[in-house]
């Protein structure tokens, strides 16, 4: 294959670009461009677009020229997973999950195996983020303390549901003193009539007193 260049979009033919991942300038001083490396591991050439200096990865040019994209897609893959061969047969236009799929499956990525001291660093990071932002951690507690919370809160639902009134299958709602005290006092604050299984309504003459009043619309407390 023969080595052939084209200007690049932009430039008003100050720079091209070839098949093999070369970059050259047709300035005061012609002359291939030195390419940089990233961190990342692609080259990138500086060139100047529409009159500003730009930074530019060499394989997006050479696909951008070279290679057909019917499908629009965003991305250019190098197939031998090489960032340096920036060939023309070494690239190919693909999607982003295809793009990171192949470089698992060459090794180029590899998940993260976080080391104690990592987590470690990552949980207080994550502590002092919320703390930041308003948010009160939680202290922290042991197994035996967090069993005797809860047996402590056991025991008060315990308690509670014994003062609840009880069903009875023969004569209803079965009270006990200390929940039928309650309950009167929240009620009017004085004794309330019970009510019996066999003779109905037993009233108190306090509550006595209080029907007849209210039955001639006298006020009463």
């Amino acid at each position: 294959m023969m080595e052939e260049w084209k200007p690049i979009e932009g430039t008003d033919g100050k720079y091209e670009v070839s098949n093999f991942g070369h970059v050259r300038t047709n300035s005061q001083r012609p002359g291939l461009l030195t390419l940089t490396k990233q961190k990342s591991g692609y080259r990138y050439a500086m060139i100047e677009i529409d009159g500003k200096q730009c930074n530019r990865r060499v394989h997006r040019l050479v696909a951008q020229h070279f290679l057909p994209n019917p499908d629009n897609m965003k991305e250019v893959n190098h197939k031998d997973g090489n960032k340096d061969n920036n060939h023309v047969s070494n690239l190919e236009w693909c999607t982003h999950s295809h793009n990171v799929k192949h470089s698992f499956d060459m090794g180029l990525n590899k998940p993260h195996q976080w080391t104690p001291e990592e987590r470690k660093h990552l949980s207080e990071r994550n502590k002092q983020y919320a703390i930041s932002h308003g948010y009160q951690p939680k202290p922290h507690r042991t197994m035996a303390e967090y069993q005797a919370e809860r047996r402590a809160k056991a025991e008060e639902q315990r308690k509670a549901k014994a003062l609840m009134p009880k069903p009875s299958r023969k004569k209803g709602w079965k009270w006990s003193d200390e929940a039928r005290q309650r309950a009167s006092q929240r009620q009017t604050g004085k004794p309330h009539p019970r009510k019996s299984g066999t003779k109905g309504w037993k009233w108190s003459e306090e509550a006595r007193q209080r029907a007849r009043e209210r039955l001639k619309g006298k006020p009463f407390n």
